[in-house]
């Protein structure tokens, strides 16, 4: 039989201090992806990529893309030791739809990566 596989979406304050953020944000996707059996999603990294975080109607664009890929996941995960308002948003959209939440304070990672 084939592993099971969780689909979980990673999510990570960015506004406040991108450059810092994205590099924190990835070091938890990068840690996800080394837990066996489990699917790190974090579409929200492309978003703020190639949307403009700026410009309001844009920013809600991304965040109504996150939410759709959201309802597929099994588990969102909510890493580091504050929640921006995306954040917030977004483990409402996940209790609306069953989505198991877990929530990390640390800054990084365990055991660092």
């Amino acid at each position: 039989m084939a592993p099971k596989f969780k689909l979980v979406y990673v999510a990570h304050k960015y506004s406040d201090d991108p450059e810092n953020n994205l590099k924190l944000a990835l070091r938890w996707v990068r840690w996800a992806a080394a837990k066996p059996g489990i699917v790190p999603v974090a579409p929200w990294i492309v978003y703020i990529q190639s949307l403009d975080n700026d410009n309001p109607r844009e920013k809600e664009l991304g965040m109504q893309l996150n939410f759709h890929v959201l309802e597929m996941c099994r588990e969102i995960w909510l890493c580091g030791p504050e929640m921006s308002e995306g954040m917030i948003r977004e483990e409402a959209v996940a209790a609306a739809h069953s989505v198991h939440i877990v929530r990390f304070k640390a800054d990084e990672p365990p055991g660092g990566v």
